[in-house]
This record gives C-alpha cells, structure tokens and sequence, in this order.
C-alpha cells in the first residue's frame, strides 16, 4: 500500500488562507476549483530524475491537468512561468528553499510543493517556514497527489488575489497628500475629527477637508472602507 504522509502547513497560514477564501473572490476561487473539474492546471515539475518527472506527468496528465517537467530549476526560471504550481524534489536538502529564493529573484510566484519519498523534519519545518505551501511525502499515490496540488494551486490563486488587492491599495495610498497621509492614519487609530484637528494643530473644518479629499481619492464610501484599503496596503501577505 502506498504511503502518504499529511504535512500541516501551519496554524497562522492556514488561517490566512481560511480568511481570504471567506472574501468574495477567495469563495469564487474555491469553487471553481474544488467543484468544477474542468479546471485545467497548469502544474511545473522540477525533478532531477528522469523517471520522477515521467511518472509525475503520467499522474498529472490522466487528472486531467498540465504538466510542464524540468531537469533542475535554473529551466523553470528561464521559462518564467505566471500561472500554475510547482512540484519540486526536495531530497537534495535546501531544494524547495533555493527555488523560492530564485523565483523571488526573478519576480516570479508561485505555490511550491515540495515532494520525496524520504524528507527529515526539519527540512518541511524550514521549507514551510520559507513559504513552501506545502510537502508531499512517500510512494506516489494519484489521488492525495492531485487534491495537494489542487489545494496548493486554489491557496496560490487566493493569495495572488489578495496581493493584487494589496498592490492596488498601495497603489491608492501612495497618491494621498502628506496630510491626507496623516488623516487616514489618525482615523484607523479611531480619532474624532476633533482629536485630528488637535494633534495635527489644524482646525476641524480643515481636518474635514483632507479628509473629503481623501475618501474621494480612494473611492472610498465610508470610513471603514478608507480603513480596510490602509490595512489592505500594509499588509504581509
């Protein structure tokens, strides 16, 4: 019988993951990939060995999704790949690791999944904590493969939905005036625009001003609106 081994990825990324999948977008994204198999994905293998990348495609291929192999990641980079996830081999300790560090490099992301048939624990502890979605470990078994790879590709496709979200706030923040600045900064700590006039020695209307001018730039209907692109912004996802 083959044998699978369950990784956990860890309490605070799983819980980033549950959160973003609870936004529009994120539930859209686990539906579609989840409950409608038609889904094509596109899945890049990095093996050394020509029979891992071989048995690999076969398994992809019948699941009925794409498989793009390489011989060692320096390919993959060269190819810079935009969609999809990786399965790596992470026998050579370090593997996972330096793919994520070059992919960085190049301004690439993508979910990684590191596999082998034999992987010490600490190395899935170090690769989760350098952002490996996730680890798959033993004799190859197509139905756990296919579901970790589907599960890695969905929390990819979240996570690139929230950082474009984060790259547009950002985006929006960064045209705001020094003071208008100041404003949104002070209302995220939950000053009136009496407690704004008086730190910012400005008076109130003034504070109302910056403050119109500021929700009108981001587009933003209330407060709490103004509130979530700021923290959207700067945020570590």
């Amino acid at each position: 019988m083959a044998y699978y081994e369950q990784i956990d990825i860890g309490a605070g990324q799983a819980a980033v993951l549950e959160d973003l999948a609870l936004t529009p977008d994120g539930a859209d994204l686990w539906r579609t990939v989840h409950h409608n198999r038609s889904v094509r994905i596109v899945v890049h293998v990095i093996a050394p060995q020509q029979s891992d990348r071989a048995l690999l495609a076969r398994t992809i291929f019948s699941a009925g999704h794409h498989a793009e192999i390489y011989s060692h990641a320096l390919e993959l980079i060269s190819h810079r790949p935009s969609d999809g996830v990786v399965i790596i081999d992470d026998s050579a300790t370090g593997a996972s690791i330096n793919l994520l560090g070059a992919m960085a490099d190049a301004g690439i992301w993508l979910p990684v999944v590191g596999f082998g048939k034999h992987l010490a624990y600490d190395t899935v502890i170090a690769g989760t904590k350098a952002g490996v979605t996730d680890y798959f470990i033993g004799d190859f078994d197509q139905t756990a493969l296919i579901a970790k790879l589907e599960t890695a590709y969905l929390s990819g496709q979240i996570v690139l939905e929230a950082r474009m979200r984060r790259a547009k706030a950002r985006l929006l923040i960064t045209g705001l005036s020094a003071r208008e600045r100041e404003v949104i900064d002070l209302l995220a700590t939950g000053c009136s625009n009496k407690e704004m006039a008086r730190i910012l020695a400005i008076s109130p209307r003034t504070v109302e001003i910056h403050r119109m001018k500021m929700m009108s730039k981001l587009g933003a209907k209330t407060s709490a609106d103004a509130i979530r692109l700021r923290l959207e912004a700067f945020s570590t996802i």
